[in-house]
């Protein structure tokens, strides 16, 4: 199953800790979270951040050909499970956690927050704003560049 090896992948050289920490990276599309999270210094953490997983989906290269995108909902869905078992199977192992993510529902995010101290973990959060502009701008940019990926996927093949 492509989860498993996803999750492998995920966890490769990392070991659970007696006292877990999660950090939050939290902002709207397109406001620097991926450029934050990459600077911080993160060794000892499992990113949990769906972007680096898609391309575990079964045929991924296939149906980005396809559809000249990969926001597609079923991929979507599916990146949106293995991350809630993600969190779920690592929390439970009492791994530290790098979570990115646009909040979108903040009583799940809340609900999981109170989760994660009732495991014993203490729980950090970074905020990121930007004008609505740039993120729109930056939402623009990723969108041309998967659009110059899936070209150049193309002549490679």
């Amino acid at each position: 199953m492509k989860y498993d090896i996803m999750k492998k992948d995920v966890i490769d050289g990392k070991t659970p800790v007696k006292h877990p920490n999660v950090q939050y990276i939290v902002g709207q599309t397109g406001s620097g979270k991926t450029s934050l999270m990459y600077k911080i210094q993160h060794n000892d953490y499992v990113i949990i951040d769906n972007d680096l997983w898609r391309g575990y989906y079964p045929n991924y290269r296939q149906i980005i050909s396809k559809y000249h995108t990969d926001e597609i909902p079923e991929i979507m869905k599916t990146m949106k499970e293995w991350r809630n078992r993600l969190i779920q199977e690592l929390t439970l192992q009492h791994y530290n956690l790098l979570i990115h993510t646009s909040i979108t529902n903040v009583n799940a995010v809340s609900e999981q927050i109170q989760a994660f101290i009732n495991e014993g973990y203490s729980v950090s959060i970074i905020a990121i704003a930007c004008n609505m502009y740039i993120s729109k701008l930056r939402c623009c940019t990723r969108y041309i560049e998967s659009v110059l990926r899936k070209r150049i996927w193309k002549i490679c093949r």
